[in-house]
């Protein structure tokens, strides 16, 4: 069991949670605490989750920013986070395997969190349209260390 616990954690609390539900559901006598037991792991799962989305959410703001402000100064800055942030999600990814089939679905939720910082620093595109309502982002750009967008005009 601890191999599990050590490949991929998420699956860990998975596997966790239903070998809990079912020793709870049969009647087991053992003096424990069934469902505090299983909301806990399942806590600890979807604490992960939370975890992932949290560093893509900040990568695509920063992609965003990348993408679409003219400003120049803090784009060294904006670089610094995505790196810090990829690596994160990556570090998450890598310790949660069975996660990164989610990502594509943790990214445009990540994306809902991200939109509203980058419509609060930027506006709208230098063109004057909306930001685009899904991300414009793949999920294979958002992890891979060495994308960047273009910036506007360049």
């Amino acid at each position: 069991m601890g191999a599990l616990h050590d490949r991929d954690f998420y699956a860990w609390t998975k596997e966790q949670v239903e070998l809990l539900r079912r020793a709870g559901d049969s009647g087991s006598n053992l003096a424990l605490d069934w469902s505090g037991l299983v909301e806990e792991i399942e806590g600890l799962g979807a604490t992960e989750k939370r975890e992932l989305t949290s560093n893509l959410a900040r990568v695509l703001e920063r992609l965003g920013k990348l993408a679409w402000s003219r400003a120049s100064d803090p784009r060294r800055v904006w670089m610094l986070s995505v790196e810090e942030r990829r690596a994160r999600a990556r570090a998450v990814i890598a310790d949660s395997p069975s996660l990164k089939p989610s990502v594509p679905v943790r990214l445009e939720t990540a994306w809902q969190i991200a939109l509203p910082r980058i419509e609060r620093s930027l506006g709208a595109l230098p063109d004057g349209r909306p930001l685009p309502e899904t991300s414009p982002f793949t999920a294979e750009q958002v992890l891979d260390p060495a994308w960047y967008p273009a910036a506007p005009g360049g």
